[in-house]
């Protein structure tokens, strides 16, 4: 069936759905991805649980029950449900010993919690190029919102002509694609800046010739974007840090995302 701008289908892959201040030890909270609602909860050690948010019995929202020795006990009647989804007892009557929710892997990286959209994950929440061998759990993490399709934000990364059109940057890029696996693919481009204007001068002054960037896709709601990951000053100079910017999508029922833009620097 049709995926691309179908608000009816969540693309498997990693969402933010709140910040990790949001949800303190011992609490829960539900999250909308599109028509999907979530509950996640912390236990008291600090352990991150994500459930399906709608009890069997009578379709309660559990994220308004109270989390007791790691697991989450619906308000309603008490039906009580383990990390992975099943049904540990009840304080109201006799519950069906089948009656189970699905559960959903989640995770926590740039200072959000992230729930993946099917039963397992076949990879951690992506950093962005360049940065797969470093610890960034303590870096500074600059996190900005703004409202677009989660779409719009997976194609622009490979939208060459806007850097014409918006950034008035006419690079001729030559690109490259590799599989890292079934989930995560990566353009890596580089062109050569014109010798033409005052913003395209100065830019063959400050970093040669040339200019790259790497596009790092995951499943079907992140983008990362490395700038300059080999840019040295004036070309042959002393190497320029990259700027690592990496978008993670939240559907919403209206069809819009709010897209989460986390830029990543020690």
């Amino acid at each position: 069936h049709r995926v691309f701008n179908n608000p009816d289908v969540v693309p498997e892959g990693w969402y933010p759905v709140c910040s990790s201040k949001h949800l303190k030890k011992g609490k829960a909270d539900s999250f909308l991805l599109t028509f999907q609602r979530v509950c996640v909860y912390r236990t008291h050690e600090g352990e991150l649980v994500a459930l399906d948010a709608f009890c069997p019995h009578m379709g309660a929202d559990l994220a308004n029950g109270r989390v007791i020795d790691g697991q989450i006990e619906c308000y309603f009647h008490q039906w009580r449900f383990g990390k992975s989804g099943e049904l540990t007892g009840s304080r109201c009557g006799v519950a069906p010993k089948l009656a189970a929710v699905q559960s959903w892997p989640v995770e926590e990286a740039y200072g959000y919690i992230w729930v993946y959209s099917a039963p397992e994950a076949p990879y951690p929440v992506p950093k962005p190029s360049g940065l797969e061998t470093e610890d960034v759990s303590g870096w500074c993490v600059a996190n900005l919102i703004l409202y677009a399709h989660h779409h719009v934000m997976m194609a622009n990364g490979i939208d060459l002509q806007h850097f014409s059109a918006v950034h008035n940057l006419d690079v001729e890029f030559d690109f490259e694609v590799e599989d890292t696996n079934d989930h995560v693919f990566e353009w890596n481009l580089e062109g050569e800046i014109p010798n033409k204007g005052l913003k395209n001068q100065f830019l063959r002054w400050l970093l040669g010739p040339k200019v790259g960037y790497q596009a790092r896709f995951a499943g079907g709601s992140i983008v990362s974007l490395t700038y300059g990951p080999n840019q040295r000053f004036r070309g042959t100079g002393f190497k320029i840090p990259a700027l690592h910017i990496l978008w993670g999508c939240v559907p919403q029922l209206n069809g819009i995302s709010h897209v989460h833009i986390f830029i990543v620097t020690e």
